[in-house]
């Protein structure tokens, strides 16, 4: 089992990790993000993520992901500043915790094929 302090992975729910971020300590959970998942409000999470989602590519989504960077909810947004904008109005001093982490090619293609059993070079995929 992962814990919170392991970097993201390079792809969460289909979409691909562009910057992660941990909600330790030092970040303040405000609740002011507006987020229902399963008809009920999505409260604190200890992980959020910026990925790139492969079907629309110009969608930018922000994830809230458990300690193991399982996705709790997503908000989709249209560009890398909207969604770390996003998060420090749920989470005030985030913006200072973001760690870049586009992964090249290769080590995607891996995680894909490992992860979820999938040729990144079939059509079905592309």
């Amino acid at each position: 089992m992962k814990d919170a302090q392991q970097p993201a992975p390079p792809i969460i729910d289909s979409a691909r990790t562009l910057y992660y971020a941990v909600t330790d300590g030092d970040v303040l959970f405000t609740n002011r993000i507006h987020l229902i998942v399963g008809g009920e409000r999505l409260g604190e999470v200890p992980c959020l993520a910026i990925c790139q989602n492969y079907r629309k590519p110009a969608d930018i989504l922000l994830f809230f992901c458990d300690s193991n960077w399982e996705s709790q909810g997503v908000i989709a947004l249209g560009s890398v500043e909207a969604a770390k904008a996003k998060a420090e109005t749920g989470y005030p001093g985030i913006s200072r915790k973001w760690v870049h982490a586009e992964a090249p090619k290769k080590e995607l293609d891996r995680f894909l094929r490992e992860e979820y059993q999938v040729d990144p070079e079939t059509e079905w995929w592309k």
